[in-house]
């Protein structure tokens, strides 16, 4: 999913090829915040596989990047390349019931068991407790907060660039918006598209998968007519979401189908 792509179809729906109406810079904060929306929504829509070590204890935390938990895989040994066994999902409550010490019990090379609970997203338990003398490791699941896309600019003529930065170009009414690298300083007055000595295109992905390029676009307008502060527009930008809503699923339902404690989940 090209970033050009979603701005210009953005721009599009918008009437605003011309990019008078929203700057190029503030749809790209947009796009940003769309990405940041649907990960809130649908954390299956961002999500990864990594082993990470253990912590001492029972209490452990998903990666820096990470939004939410998904899944706990399987054992992966000291060195974290060894595949080891299963790891079984539990409910905490019944760990509790079972021996309210467990906790405190002796730390383990292998993991058994883990729990998880929705009121914190980023945290959960391991059963027997880990190892506080050999690293235990684990692989997981789960979700990655979007990385944001660069500050884009609006070409225009006249503008001086510095290299390295970005501009998003239209050749000519209604074409498609390409977005390209300013490749020396003191770039000014040169079209992109007929300076390959001065510009480079740069294909610019979201971090997202192509299904959820329809949403991305929906808040984005729904961002950019909340903006005008007029009736009308207020009456659209809610279209927008609403329209954001039904196509991912409302954040309570959501939840119940990404949740590790949903047995029916898939």
């Amino acid at each position: 999913m090209l970033v050009a792509e979603r701005i210009h179809l953005a721009q599009q729906q918008y009437n605003d090829l011309g990019g008078t109406g929203v700057p190029v810079p503030l749809w790209g904060q947009y796009l940003n915040a769309a990405q940041r929306q649907v990960a809130l929504q649908r954390p299956d829509a961002s999500s990864a596989i990594t082993v990470v070590r253990l912590a001492p204890g029972v209490l452990q935390e998903i990666p820096d990047d990470g939004v939410r938990l998904l899944d706990v895989l399987r054992n992966m040994g000291a060195d974290g390349a060894t595949p080891g066994t299963s790891i079984q999902l539990v409910d905490k409550a019944a760990l509790d019931a079972a021996n309210l010490a467990w906790p405190a019990g002796p730390g383990a090379t292998a993991i058994d068991n883990w729990a998880f609970s929705d009121l914190y997203p980023r945290s959960f338990w391991v059963s027997p407790p880990v190892s506080a003398v050999t690293d235990v490791h684990v692989e997981i699941g789960y979700a990655v907060s979007p990385a944001d896309v660069p500050r884009i600019l609006g070409w225009a003529e006249g503008v001086t660039y510095a290299a390295g930065e970005l501009a998003f170009y239209r050749e000519g009414a209604g074409a498609a918006g390409v977005i390209f690298r300013s490749l020396a300083a003191d770039n000014v007055g040169n079209a992109p598209a007929q300076s390959p000595a001065w510009w480079a295109e740069e294909p610019l992905a979201l971090s997202l998968p192509d299904i959820y390029a329809g949403p991305v676009v929906e808040w984005m307008l729904r961002m950019a007519f909340l903006r005008e502060d007029e009736g009308a527009s207020t009456v659209r930008a809610a279209a927008f979401e609403k329209s954001f809503y039904q196509s991912l699923g409302i954040k309570t339902q959501t939840d119940i189908i990404i949740s590790p404690n949903n047995p029916g989940k898939e």
